[in-house]
């Protein structure tokens, strides 16, 4: 397979400055310095199959009268794009484009106060976890997306760390449609005056899956659940658009929510009308 490489590394020590106090018999001199790495790298694989991997390295650090530090690792950040897909199995009958792809991306949070850790937060996020793009022969698009996110936040004190989880799934499934069409009329002296008329439809389904919970390290028996639902939701929606100053549409939007800790089902129904005007 045929390898790309790409590197770039960036280092900015910052430019020192001086902050006055509110008494001008003192000057408090402070300093920011950022840094930052970053390393890029790719590969395009058989069967239409292409893969970069990014490692990305931040630094803040603000030095004065209370010194904070803020770092920031991403690694690994993996995205794979596969468009091959379309000429095996049966799509090549049902469909002329077929695109894939996926990626992944863990990242660490650190937060530091007079050269002590107080909050550090580390987050997995596959997203999309999986995502299909299709064009049917048949002149509608469709789109499958999942997403899997999952974090946590650690806060330390002198006494006692406290964690944070969150967590969510999401898949989506979108299908659009559009008919175009040109028609025009005729003016004396001026000609032909043509209006260029597209209609779509679009329908959406998405479902998500959230938690959110916290507990205190070293006691993980008593967890305090803060949220917990899952949430369905329906959107189709319609626009013309007459020329290209003149657009419309209509949208509707079904939303259920089950909130798992009250036992309850929300309900949102909402529409939406919308004109465009361009002059």
């Amino acid at each position: 397979p045929r390898l790309a490489y790409q590197l770039a590394l960036t280092t900015d020590p910052g430019v020192p400055s001086v902050e006055e106090s509110t008494d001008t018999r003192y000057q408090i001199a402070s300093r920011t310095i950022n840094e930052k790495t970053t390393i890029r790298t790719g590969a395009k694989l058989p069967f239409d199959i292409t893969t970069t991997l990014r490692y990305n390295y931040v630094t803040n650090e603000q030095i004065g009268t209370n010194n904070t530090k803020q770092n920031q690792l991403s690694f690994p950040d993996i995205t794979a794009n596969w468009n091959g897909l379309g000429k095996l199995f049966f799509f090549p009958k049902i469909a002329s484009n077929v695109r894939t792809n996926a990626h992944y991306i863990h990242e660490n949070k650190k937060n530091y106060e007079a050269g002590a850790l107080k909050t550090e937060g580390i987050n997995n996020d596959f997203n999309p976890l999986i995502s299909l793009n299709m064009n049917l022969r048949i002149g509608v698009n469709t789109e499958y997306s999942s997403s899997w996110r999952d974090g946590k936040d650690y806060t330390y004190t002198a006494a006692t760390t406290t964690v944070s989880h969150n967590a969510e799934i999401t898949h989506k499934f979108t299908a659009s449609y559009s008919i175009r069409g040109t028609k025009g009329f005729k003016i004396p002296l001026i000609g032909t005056l043509k209006f260029e008329n597209q209609l779509s439809f679009s329908l959406s389904v998405q479902n998500a899956i959230r938690k959110a919970e916290s507990w205190v390290a070293g006691n993980e028996e008593e967890v305090s659940v803060t949220r917990d639902d899952n949430e369905w939701s329906i959107t189709p929606s319609a626009s013309y658009q007459f020329s290209r100053n003149i657009h419309g549409g209509m949208e509707l939007k079904w939303i259920d929510t089950r909130d798992n800790k009250t036992d309850k089902v929300h309900h949102v129904r909402d529409v939406s009308i919308w004109v465009e005007l361009k002059f």
